[in-house]
This record gives structure tokens, sequence and C-alpha cells, in this order.
């Protein structure tokens, strides 16, 4: 933590507010108190009444789980082995055994994660030698007002927190959506599920009911696990355009004799991999997809599996996306994004074990689809739809009584949806990324206003900065996004003279 400072208790605490309390929130403040020599007070605007779960790690069900072991799991890059400390100190493995799988490591369930993220962000909230404080707001944010030297920023109760010399945007992913076909008032059809956290609704579903699920990501399997494990006997029917599934996940790594392994924070930090990059500073989509598809194909000739080629990549996107034009970066999102997510999001074991047997004993059908006309009429409970398999153009249909939508969660809308955000815009405080998602940020994070300027009193972190930095989603990702951009925070706030 921060080393105790003789003058701090002579000068005004710095006023840091946090728009946001999921995981990028939670690990803002907790790194920004723990590194800093001056007393900070750090408001956090969240409506939900603990701090640090955000939509990820609210989950109840048990069958959730994160989809990384805890070493990919830390919210300070500055130590991480918190989380198995944690996972030590409360004895939280001996209560669930399954979250250790030989072979491939330990995997906790989603709301144990977010129950440390949320006994961290206490720990750190008084007593800190800097005379640090971090305080919740229960309520939501919904306008920022630019000040001479500071912000305000309001809340939907009516509250102004007044001279932020310091303002994080940490909104995280917007709820998920419906996909086209459906249209609004398809979300308030009793048959449908629009939201696959909303439990309530999923475990009400009759046993034998006949079950679509759109998508076939994290989420399909995370809802997937909950129906097969509550004995679902009827026919459950899961359908994505490409039909892709996520990858299973990378054995536990034995290093060759001699070898040290980096660590997943040396991965990220460290240079870019040559294969990469090749002799040009500008890559495209072509170039990525071949370099990539190279570095597998001589990883297999040599006996190693295709993870180190991927992760390669993955492991220093933000470093490399920055540096590609805007339609190239447009042409990835359109045609190898899908491609990319299902290699990158890769399915915790337990959930993959439990899919696979509900697959293999003909409980559970995976079919490519791409969705073409929904039929939920009000007062009807069966829901009947169409599709175009893609190989065959042939046109299918079915009936259904119940439709869960499990696309995932959609960055694009992060702004769109959010008031906080669209206000912010409209002022000219930020403005929106060239690729559609999120707000245009520096390599710092600071967002760029309407001319293009820096905000130097200003950062966003998480999910909004994908659109500039590719793939800020994973935790260890966000960590080390905030961790880098924590000397030019602490700089913002020694060199405040308000």
């Amino acid at each position: 933590m921060g080393k105790a400072n003789p003058d701090a208790a002579a000068r005004p605490a710095r006023r840091v507010t946090i728009v946001g309390g999921g995981l990028s929130g939670a690990a803002t403040a907790v790194q920004l108190v723990r590194a800093s020599p001056v007393a900070l007070q750090v408001t956090i605007v969240e409506p939900a009444a603990e701090v640090g779960r955000g939509l990820a790690y609210s989950a109840e069900d048990p069958d959730h789980r994160v989809n990384g072991t805890p070493l990919t799991h830390m919210i300070d890059p500055q130590q991480p082995d918190l989380l198995q400390k944690w996972l030590d100190s409360t004895g939280l493995l001996a209560r669930d055994p399954a979250a250790v799988v030989a072979g491939s490591g330990t995997f906790i369930r989603r709301m144990d994660f977010g129950r440390f993220v949320a006994d961290t962000l206490r720990a750190h909230s008084d007593g800190l030698p800097s005379g640090s404080t971090i305080r919740h707001c229960r309520d939501t944010a919904v306008d920022l007002l630019p000040g001479e030297s500071a912000f305000t920023v309001r809340t939907g109760g009516g509250a102004l927190l007044l001279d932020s010399q310091l303002v994080v945007v940490a909104t995280g992913n917007a709820a998920p959506r419906l996909p086209r076909p459906f249209n609004a008032a398809h979300a308030h059809h009793p048959s449908i599920v629009a939201q696959p956290n909303d439990m309530a609704r999923i475990r009400a579903v009759p046993a034998d009911a006949r079950v679509l699920v759109i998508g076939c990501g994290l989420t399909a399997y995370d809802i997937l696990s909950t129906l097969v494990r509550r004995n679902h006997s009827g026919p459950i029917t899961v359908i994505s355009r490409r039909g892709m599934r996520p990858g299973a996940q990378r054995p536990v790594q034995i290093p060759e004799p001699g070898r040290v392994l980096p660590t997943i924070m040396e991965r990220i930090e460290g240079a870019v991999p040559d294969y990469l990059l090749g002799d040009t500073a500008c890559p495209t989509a072509r170039s990525l997809l071949r370099a990539v598809r190279r570095e597998i194909e001589i990883d297999r000739a040599a006996g190693r599996d295709w993870y180190g080629g991927f992760d390669g990549l993955r492991d220093v996107l933000w470093q490399v996306w920055p540096r590609i034009a805007v339609a190239e970066k447009l042409r990835i999102l359109r045609r190898l994004r899908p491609w990319y997510d299902a290699y990158r999001f890769r399915v915790p074991p337990q959930n993959a074990s439990v899919v696979a047997e509900a697959e293999h004993q003909g409980r559970v059908a995976f079919r490519a689809a791409r969705l073409l006309r929904v039929d939920a009429a009000a007062g009807r409970r069966e829901v009947h739809v169409e599709w175009e398999e893609p190989n065959t153009r042939a046109i299918q249909a079915d009936t259904y009584d119940a439709v869960i939508n499990c696309t995932g969660l959609d960055p694009s809308m992060g702004v769109a949806e959010n008031p906080f955000l669209v206000g912010a815009i409209a002022r000219g405080l930020l403005r929106a990324d060239p690729t559609g998602i999120g707000v245009e940020v520096d390599a710092q994070c600071r967002p760029l206003n309407r001319e293009g300027l820096a905000a130097g009193r200003l950062r966003v972190f998480g999910p909004p900065t994908a659109g500039s930095c590719g793939d800020p989603l994973g935790v260890v990702f966000i960590a080390a996004q905030i961790r880098r951009s924590l000397p030019g925070m602490l700089a913002t706030l020694a060199d405040y003279s308000g």
C-alpha cells in the first residue's frame, strides 16, 4: 500500500468519483488508494446494493463459474496472488471442491469471485496510511458537469458530487438485448427470457418445455448447466449464426526443462511478438490472421497446441489494436470477431463437462442457424421461430415453449443505453469511438473530447474502451489497463491546487 505521508493530514483529500461499481470501478478504487501517497476521498456511484459484482459476478447459480484460474483474476497486478490467499483464508475450496479440476486448474463460482472483490474493496475502504477512504453512493450517475478545475457528477436521486478532481468512467457492459428479428414487444412475452441473468424466470421454465437458446457462448453454457442440473427433460436446442462454440481451457502448462514460463502479466506487458507484425507497422485483418495461423502451424509441427499462437495475439492486443486503421478494425469486427471470441472466451471445464454429457444423451442439440422470423403473439404461450441453415440455405421452422436469449454482453450498446455517457457525449466531453464500440480514449485511457483532445481529469476503463483498446474485457486485462494509467492519475491528483 502507499507509504504514510507526514504532510498528508495537513492537505485536503483529493476527491475521486468513480461512475460504475462493477469489477472495473472496484479495481480502480483499490489500486488508487493502495498507491496514493496523499489522502483520497473515493466515491463509487453504483445503484446495486454491493459494489464489485456488476453483471458478470452477480450470478447466484452455483453452476456459473469464472472462466479463468485465480492468477488470471487479479484486481491489482501488484498483488497477483491476492485471490488465492483469500481462497485459503476463507476455506472456500473446501466448501466447493468441484472448483478444482485436475489438469486444468481452479475455476471458482462467479458469485464467489464477486464476494472476493467486495471483500477486498471493504478492506481498502478506510484505515490506510494515507488517510484515503472509499464510500459507496447507492445511486445512478446521470450527468457530468465540467467546472474550471474539477467536475460535478449529478445522480438520479438528485445528489451533486462536487469538486471531483478525477472522474473515472467504469460503466461496464450494457445488459444483453434481444437480437433481430425479435422486436421490443418480445422482451415482455411470458415465454421469452430477454435477460439471461433473470434466474427466477429461467427456474420457472417447466421441466418438459421445448427450449430454444439463442447464442452459443459462455452465457449459453451457464444457462445450459442450470437447466441440465435441474433435470430438464424437454428438448433443448441451441442456435447461433455460425454454430461456433467456446474453446476448451488450456491444460496446465508444464515448462520444458530449464525453462521458466512467463507470468500472464509479463506476457501482457511484454513486447509484441515478431510474428504478429512482420515488416509492417500497420497490421491488417489478413496479415494478423495469416500470422496467427502460421504460428499455430509451427507450434503444431513441434508437437505443441494452438493456444500459444493465439494467446500471443490476445495478450498484447491492447498494443496491436491502436496501430490498425479504422477500416481494418471494422473489417476485423465484422468478419473475424466471432472466431476470435470463440477462441478467446473459453468455457470452464465444469460447464463443458455438464453440457457435453447432456449432448451425448440427446438432451441438448446445437445448430448453426440464422434467425429469420419470430412469431410470439400476445396471449399465446408458444413461440414460432423460422431460421435459415447457412450451408444449405434451407428454411426450417419449429415451435418452442421457452426462448432464452444468451447472445451475451454487447459493449457496442454500452454508450447508447447509458444516460450518463449520452449526456457527456452531448456536452462534448467524450466522443464515440469510430468503431461504434464505446468511447474513444488515448493510450492512458483519457477520453477524447469533441475536438479530439484528451481530458486530463477523466479516465475510462474496461468494456467502454473496447473500440480503442481491443480487448479490455477480462479481469486481468482490466486490472493491467488500470495499472498502466495509475501514474498519470496520481500525477493529475498531485498537481491539483484548487
